[in-house]
């Protein structure tokens, strides 16, 4: 017997309901608690230093690294988590009309820019989630 059998289609459907809810919930509040990152990290009470997980390098690696011609690589985060910051940073611009260049807009609106890359990576992370489920159900 498979593990998908053992429950109701209705009861999968409010686990994903649920799970999703829950989980941008505390993504919203984690991150507008520290947009940035600059999390303490703290083992058996030994401090180590901060991570600027999440957040820290993926919208910087996002602005500058497919539109500037000479532009060094200045972290390590995943190409896609950094085209997601390009696309959601471009795409805002996009839809704000603003006259300012995407520069002068990412630099004056940078805390909301941190946040909304935020949302598209938590979704990302809920998409993967997702396929994952589906893909351990069906072995």
């Amino acid at each position: 017997m498979s593990v998908s059998s053992t429950h109701s289609p209705i009861s999968r459907k409010w686990f994903w309901v649920v799970m999703t809810v829950s989980y941008l919930a505390v993504s919203f509040v984690v991150t507008r608690g520290s947009v940035v990152g600059g999390w303490d990290n703290h083992v058996l009470g030994v401090p180590h230093a901060k991570v600027w997980d999440p957040g820290g390098m993926y919208l910087g690696n996002g602005l500058l690294l497919f539109d500037e011609p000479n532009q060094p690589y200045v972290g390590h985060p995943g190409l896609t988590l950094t085209l997601l910051c390009h696309v959601t940073a471009k795409t805002l611009h996009w839809m704000s009309a603003s006259p300012l260049t995407f520069d002068a807009f990412a630099a004056r609106n940078i805390h909301w820019l941190f946040f909304a890359c935020m949302v598209v990576i938590t979704g990302s992370f809920l998409v993967a989630f997702l396929m994952l489920a589906r893909v351990a159900l069906r072995v």
